[in-house]
């Protein structure tokens, strides 16, 4: 029984996985607040699919790329868990998932709203990521897209001129789940550490100097 979270955005989810399918998903909006919404967002979901946490057997957690404290929440709380019920805890790029839940051959990109005037974004052909996961400005970012590739995310909320014919998506712990049970995508599970691709909005205070 596989326990999946993400929290690399504003909305935060928790999936349940059989093996065979998603038995519950929730997700709660959660803005800055992604810790007092997560840990009762798990809770809900056990109840919902009928699950004990002494029946979990895996965790995975969205990596990112997304916004700092939203990551390191939804990855502290799912290494601390998988620690305490000694089971594996892995990773798995969000747009990754996003990708995956598309379904569909040929060439698609993820494109997500990454705030301060960049996007992160990552291209796949046929499933298998070709590019990315990366962070640039949008302009730049089309460009290297280029043509003939199906697009997803947030952008188009943002950036509408430049990604004129984004289909809107988002990671949800659904997609993580299904993407980690895919025997296929095994391979691209990663560590379960923060993907944050620039240096966070808060910079380290700096040394006060004599007047």
């Amino acid at each position: 029984m596989l326990l999946a979270m993400n929290s690399s955005t504003d909305t935060v989810s928790v999936a349940v996985h059989d093996g065979q399918r998603v038995r519950a998903l929730m997700e709660a909006q959660a803005a800055r607040a992604h810790a007092e919404v997560l840990t009762p967002l798990v809770q809900q979901c056990l109840a919902t699919a009928g699950v004990a946490m002494a029946d979990l057997t895996e965790l995975v957690v969205g990596v990112g790329p997304g916004a700092f404290t939203g990551l390191r929440v939804g990855i502290v709380s799912a290494r601390t868990m998988a620690s305490v019920l000694q089971v594996p805890c892995r990773g798995v790029v969000s747009m990754d998932a996003v990708a995956y839940a598309h379904d569909a051959p040929g060439e698609v990109a993820v494109v997500m709203d990454a705030r301060r005037g960049e996007v992160f974004w990552a291209q796949y052909r046929d499933g298998l990521r070709i590019k990315g996961p990366a962070v640039g400005a949008p302009e730049e970012v089309a460009a290297q897209i280029g043509d003939g590739a199906v697009i997803l995310g947030d952008a188009a909320e943002r950036y509408p001129t430049i990604f004129p014919t984004i289909q809107s998506a988002q990671p949800d712990a659904g997609q993580l789940a299904a993407f980690a049970q895919d025997v296929h995508h095994r391979s691209a599970l990663v560590e379960p550490v923060p993907l944050y691709l620039r240096a966070p909005d808060a910079a380290e205070p700096r040394a006060r100097t004599g007047i």
